[in-house]
């Protein structure tokens, strides 16, 4: 079935803008101080209504989706929707506890890279960003 976007209509989440880092190239200015979140009850209405026309993914992105709390509702809902879910973050939060929650319910983890070290870290605004990003991936 085609979907309003093509083959594989995908639905894309940014449910806060709350972020870890403050990257030089972040298109929805999100960053540490920020604390705007959308309520779960209005996203798991918006990804019934997705699923509803056609939509078959439900790409989550940020800010850091790792840091918003209802993550795992999220993806849940999606699921009971007939979504494929995917997650892209920066990897710098991956703990049991956050890899439990994706496990559970996320079809793909993507982890947003910048190239070598050095750019990443300069494009991550952060000195530590690629070394963290990558103590957390085993």
């Amino acid at each position: 079935m085609q979907g309003p976007a093509g083959q594989y209509p995908t639905l894309q989440v940014h449910p806060g803008r709350r972020c870890n880092l403050q990257c030089l190239h972040c298109y929805s200015d999100s960053g540490p101080a920020v604390s705007e979140l959308l309520e779960i009850g209005l996203l798991e209405a918006v990804v019934a209504d997705a699923a509803s026309i056609g939509y078959r993914v439900m790409s989550v992105s940020g800010g850091e989706p790792l840091l918003y709390p209802a993550l795992g509702e999220l993806l849940r809902a999606a699921h009971a929707a007939g979504l494929v879910t995917t997650v892209t973050t920066n990897a710098m939060l991956l703990d049991q506890r956050q890899l439990d929650v994706l496990r559970a319910d996320c079809d793909l983890v993507a982890i947003s890279l910048d190239g070598i070290p050095e750019s990443h870290n300069f494009m991550r605004n952060s000195s530590r960003a690629f070394e963290d990003m990558r103590a957390r991936l085993p």
